[in-house]
Formats: C-alpha cells, sequence, structure tokens
C-alpha cells in the first residue's frame, strides 16, 4: 500500500516539475526560454523510467529466484565438499 503512495507521489511530483518548467518556458524569452524547456527533461525521463521499471512484484519475485538458485547451488557445493 505504502508504496504505491510513493510511485503516485512520485508521478504528480515529476509532473508538477514538468509543467512548472514549461510554464516558465512560455513566459521566459530567449536564451532563458530554452534553458527553462531543459529544465523539463529530468522530470519527463523519470517519468518513463517509472513507467518502463519492473513493479516491485517483479523486483521482489526475482530476488526470492536468485535466493533460490544460490540455496541451490550451495547445496550441491556441500554435498560436493563432504
Amino acid at each position: 500500500m505504502m508504496d504505491k503512495v510513493i510511485f503516485i507521489a512520485a508521478i504528480l511530483a515529476n509532473i508538477a516539475m514538468a509543467v512548472f518548467a514549461f510554464y516558465l518556458s512560455i513566459n521566459a524569452y530567449g536564451s532563458d526560454a530554452r534553458m527553462a524547456t531543459l529544465l523539463a527533461i529530468p522530470p519527463i525521463l523519470a517519468l518513463i523510467a517509472l513507467f518502463q521499471g519492473e513493479g516491485l512484484e517483479e523486483r521482489r519475485l526475482k530476488k526470492k529466484l536468485r535466493k533460490a538458485v544460490l540455496k541451490k547451488q550451495l547445496s550441491e557445493l556441500k554435498d560436493f565438499t563432504d
């Protein structure tokens, strides 16, 4: 539950930062407008990363799978050394 709250908060914060950067670029002139538009790039990239990254459940499952494989290899190694 808390993970979803943090995920949604991160999305809203990034959207707010991108909107603010575009607002600055609309109200700026010359090179200031270009700099303000560049400010929108990090939040947009963060949003892309949030939506294309693995979900929390996928990461937990992969972690469990890695642990299981390591335990299996350890038990095989134990049998080999005995």
